[in-house]
């Protein structure tokens, strides 16, 4: 099972990747399950296409969904329309429908449509998933995007931005203003144009001339933009790489630190991965039936183990000095391998231990050593042998 389950994250990974996008830009991320040449196939379908009746609260379980979308069509003419499709799903088939008015008003467009009909007439084969087919992967257990916690203070940055940047530019060129001078359109047009030219304006006696700038206080708005970042970075659980303590050589406990905000909700986000790929798993089992590999109901006794890798940034030089400082205080090699950062487990650095104290001993005492002087004598003795037949 593992080989055909790992051939089959290898065939969907753009999948799985853009489903964890969505669950984590919009609360929760889709996948519609499908049969292509035998093999289960994982198409990603946008959050907002879909609504979904879920069976419970802690939606778990699916009664059916609805596929809400348009697609663009051409006429012999080559005209593109908008045709307005929707899609119901249950546990046994598709029934697809048509909005042709736009009012919401459906009409059946076609018959419903078996799932996994396989093959055509006499020679055809259903399988039955007996479940809903889409999985979704949920980026919070309320299933709320991250981009809603943070909107408003993004908002607010990028308009504080946006008008400061015009403030700027309006004291770059700022307005002209003539008292005593006709208001004439045409008149304030070449006042404007010698201006420019001459850098001179003629005036009567009653006239003055001044301008009109605005006076931008860069040092606030500069530290209320500090603010924003600060609440952005703090509710988003992100990490400011621009921080003057990642110019210092930290310490892995320091840098774990830094990242704790961001472990939590990975954290998280994990245990909804792992319930994912346990709500995946029974339509996997459905196919390894479907190619003749067991049955649905002998796979299902097996679990999936879901290990992460994480690329955790940490100060290697630092934890392995306190792993030799650790050796010195006669705790067990066991727990110097757990501490060490190098070490991938314990049972695998001790049969690397094992196997470098053999080939350095050598001898009688080495079982590997007895056995290649075993082999060598019996060659020796086979081709003895075989010089006496020849003679």
């Amino acid at each position: 099972m593992a080989v055909h389950w790992q051939e089959f994250l290898d065939e969907n990974q753009s999948a799985y990747k853009k489903t964890a996008t969505n669950a984590i830009a919009k609360g929760i991320g889709w996948q519609y399950i499908t049969i292509l040449d035998g093999k289960l196939k994982l198409t990603d379908i946008d959050p907002e296409e879909l609504y979904p009746d879920w069976t419970d609260k802690t939606h778990e379980e699916l009664l059916g969904i609805v596929r809400d979308y348009v697609v663009i069509e051409y006429n012999q003419g080559n005209v593109a329309t908008d045709v307005h499709h929707v899609d119901f799903y249950d546990e046994s088939e598709l029934t697809p429908f048509l909005d042709k008015s736009g009012t919401g008003l459906l009409a059946p467009n076609g018959e419903p449509i078996p799932y996994l009909r396989m093959g055509e007439g006499e020679d055809s084969i259903s399988i039955g998933w007996e479940k809903v087919p889409f999985v979704a992967l949920k980026g919070t257990d309320d299933e709320v995007p991250m981009l809603n916690i943070i909107k408003d203070a993004v908002d607010t940055y990028d308009k504080l931005i946006s008008k400061a940047s015009d403030s700027i530019m309006d004291d770059t060129d700022p307005v002209l203003v003539l008292k005593g001078h006709s208001t004439a359109e045409d008149e304030l047009r070449r006042a404007r144009a010698q201006m420019k030219t001459n850098k001179i304006v003629a005036v009567g006696d009653s006239g003055d001339v001044g301008y009109v700038s605005v006076d931008i206080n860069v040092d606030a708005v500069h530290k209320h933009l500090e603010v924003l970042k600060k609440q952005i970075q703090y509710d988003g659980q992100m990490v400011d790489t621009q921080d003057v303590q990642f110019g210092s050589n930290l310490s892995g406990v320091a840098l774990q630190s830094l990242y704790s905000n961001l472990d939590i909700y990975i954290n998280g986000f994990e245990s909804e991965f792992r319930a994912y790929v346990q709500r995946l798993k029974p339509f996997f089992d459905a196919v390894l039936q479907y190619q003749g590999i067991g049955t649905a109901e002998q796979w299902a006794q097996f679990k999936v183990t879901v290990t992460f890798n994480r690329d955790m940034l940490i100060n290697l030089a630092a934890d392995i000095e306190s792993t030799v400082k650790l050796a010195s205080t006669g705790v067990s090699q066991q727990t110097i391998d757990e501490f060490n950062p190098v070490v991938q487990s314990h049972e695998i650095e001790e049969e690397r231990r094992q196997a470098e104290r053999d080939a350095a001993q050598g001898g009688d005492d080495n079982p590997v050593f007895l056995q290649e002087v075993e082999a060598a004598a019996q060659r020796l003795i086979e081709q003895r042998e075989s010089q006496t037949t020849e003679e």
